[in-house]
């Protein structure tokens, strides 16, 4: 076999491999690309003859109920001023875990990244999202800003 006949094959292989995962892309919703896009869902490969089933694929957990009351939390944290004010409250707090933090961050809106890891760096991200937009504004326009 030539050199180039095999580097051409390779290339019809992998060609042929990204039409496949194309179709199976378009089949998906945006909350589902969105899955796949930040790790949270993966892809697997089945090969022919085989099926999945149900038993190989996980429940995925309930989300773990904010033992704080959520809506008094969601409310005061809206009020502070700055993104420390926001983290002084949650940081020393040792009931508010990773799950109530992004059940937080899911209250308002605000897509906390997968390479936020650790609790901490939930909640600054939190923080950022939820008041530093408003202190940057701020600063920049010298006074009050409302959005």
């Amino acid at each position: 076999m030539k050199e180039g006949s095999a580097i051409s094959d390779a290339v019809d292989i992998a060609a042929g491999v990204l039409s496949q995962v194309t179709k199976l892309l378009r089949k998906l919703s945006p909350v589902e690309l969105g899955q796949l896009s930040d790790g949270s869902a993966s892809v697997a490969f089945v090969p022919p003859g085989h099926r999945v089933t149900a038993s190989r694929v996980a429940t995925p957990k309930a989300p773990t109920p904010i033992s704080l009351n959520a809506s008094d939390l969601a409310s005061s944290l809206r009020e502070m001023a700055t993104s420390d004010q926001v983290i002084a409250r949650l940081q020393p707090d040792k009931k508010v875990t990773v799950a109530i933090v992004d059940q937080l961050a899911k209250t308002f809106g605000i897509t906390i990244p997968s390479s936020a890891k650790r609790r901490e760096d939930r909640i600054s991200v939190l923080a950022e999202s939820l008041v530093g937009y408003r202190e940057n504004a701020e600063a920049v326009m010298g006074g009050a800003y409302r959005a």
